[in-house]
């Protein structure tokens, strides 16, 4: 049955296509129908059968050949490529190309032995191109093979671009990845400093030595053991404690160790330098 029949009668295409669903679910073929049926539920594969209905098979081929760039397995594209390039478009190289590529995909699915009838098609006609003393004189047939092998070659150079063109999507994917992970340790490490210049860490414990050097100075004031913070504008003793504390009732504390900083109403003065207790 030709597809172009079945396109210009969409009752007989829904028939054709459910009886090949009852049919498929019955062989061991049903993951390959699985996915082709799920194919022809895509919007642009719609779109495309839709573009050959209506007389337009180049803008069908580029949808076909957009979906493939996608995803070179979609094997329902690459037999409904094929079949548009050699009904419509008088394209049996390319034609040949897809239905092979077709025949890689799904060898044994149940277009397979379609995909074959038009793959023999597609070389009839380009035997025929050379014309009945050419084919005789065994020059087509030389040039006939020589072109089966270019075409391989170019299958296979394809496949190989496909193959780097997803190693280097994956390169990509993981260096933004690599990218993300390094600027989320920047903007910890970026709040950790931060952190510390706001809330500076006691100083260490002095050595023996340097306890025994310092035993004859005279003893600093009880404060220098202390923490402090200088007044910003907008701080207030709730905002700091909860700031240097993570506790906001704290600001007792503060209050008591700066009764000569803080007013009446706990007013504080910027630029002022509080101790802030331990």
């Amino acid at each position: 049955m030709s597809p172009l029949l079945l396109l210009r009668c969409p009752r007989l295409l829904s028939a054709v296509a459910m009886s090949v669903l009852l049919a498929t679910s019955c062989f061991p073929n049903f993951s390959v129908a699985s996915r082709e049926r799920a194919a022809s539920q895509e919007e642009r594969f719609q779109a495309a059968m839709q573009a050959q209905l209506d007389g337009d098979p180049a803008a069908a081929r580029r949808i076909y050949e957009e979906m493939i760039l996608d995803n070179p397995t979609n094997s329902l594209v690459r037999f409904q490529l094929g079949t548009l390039l050699l009904d419509s478009l008088n394209d049996p190289y390319e034609a040949m190309g897809e239905f092979r590529a077709y025949l890689r995909l799904a060898p044994t699915a149940e277009k397979a032995e379609m995909a074959k009838a038009s793959l023999l098609t597609a070389r009839n006609r380009i035997a025929q191109s050379f014309g009945p003393e050419t084919i005789q004189s065994g020059a087509g047939a030389e040039r006939f093979h020589a072109l089966e092998e270019r075409l391989a070659e170019l299958e296979t150079a394809y496949t190989n671009l496909q193959a780097t063109h997803t190693a280097v999507v994956a390169e990509r994917d993981a260096a933004r990845a690599d990218a993300a992970r390094l600027l989320r340790e920047l903007q910890s490490a970026r709040r950790h400093l931060d952190a510390l210049l706001n809330n500076p860490m006691p100083s260490a414990p002095s050595s023996p030595s340097s306890v025994s050097a310092t035993a004859a100075t005279p003893a600093a004031p009880a404060t220098q053991n202390l923490r402090t913070y200088q007044v910003r504008r907008g701080d207030t003793l709730y905002r700091i404690a909860q700031r240097v504390y993570g506790d906001a009732a704290r600001n007792r504390d503060i209050r008591e160790a700066n009764p000569d900083k803080v007013g009446p109403n706990d007013e504080l003065r910027e630029g002022d330098v509080l101790v802030l207790p331990y």
